[in-house]
């Protein structure tokens, strides 16, 4: 059997630049009849295809988890609010959004941003995170289906085909610093914000 090579990946953008417009909100009552119960709300960075897919997906499940518990649970601002990236070949787009309530369309973006700072600092959430993280990857048991969709990920994301044992040596390299690292990405000056309000 002959053994694969990697082909070269196109190296990514080094040089991320900041948004020349920071946000923009339409209000929906100039543009329709009926009364929206709610903002929507999409917070959206620039990250770097190279920083560390892993870490990436760390940092995305511990901030999730802190504004669902700030925002859903203890104020009750949101209906809903979630994390998301899109993978491009040299960026990646970051993005929080939600259903927000309308009183807390002047100051979501602060509390947002309050969020991912606590997010950078929790050595106990990243912990518990990484080790469940682990844990999946080692008792993973896709269908055909699910290994299919797995491929077709990874071909689409990053042109070829990661393995269990690479996503577990990536996780195996996750270190807490890298948490601030993807804070620092999430920066207020990086970001846009757009925003639909009743």
């Amino acid at each position: 059997m002959k053994e694969g090579v990697r082909n070269q990946i196109r190296k990514p953008l080094k040089c991320l630049f900041h948004p020349s417009e920071q946000g923009k909100t339409i209000k929906m009552s100039d543009h329709i009849s009926f009364k929206l119960d709610h903002v929507g709300y999409e917070a959206t960075w620039s990250l770097p295809a190279d920083f560390p897919r892993q870490a990436r997906r760390v940092f995305d499940q511990i901030l999730e988890k802190i504004l669902f518990q700030e925002l859903r649970e203890k104020r009750q601002l949101v209906y809903s609010i979630r994390t998301n990236y899109q993978d491009f070949q040299d960026v990646y787009e970051y993005t929080v959004n939600g259903q927000i309530d309308p009183k807390a369309a002047s100051y979501i973006g602060e509390l947002v941003n309050g969020c991912i700072s606590v997010a950078a600092s929790r050595l106990d959430m990243f912990q518990r995170v990484l080790t469940s993280c682990r844990q999946k990857c080692l008792m993973s048991d896709l269908s055909g289906r699910d290994l299919v969709a797995e491929i077709a990920d990874d071909l689409a994301c990053g042109q070829q085909i990661i393995t269990l044992q690479e996503v577990l040596e990536g996780l195996n390299r996750v270190k807490f610093e890298q948490m601030a690292e993807m804070a620092c990405f999430l920066c207020p000056e990086r970001q846009y914000t757009f925003m639909v309000c009743p």
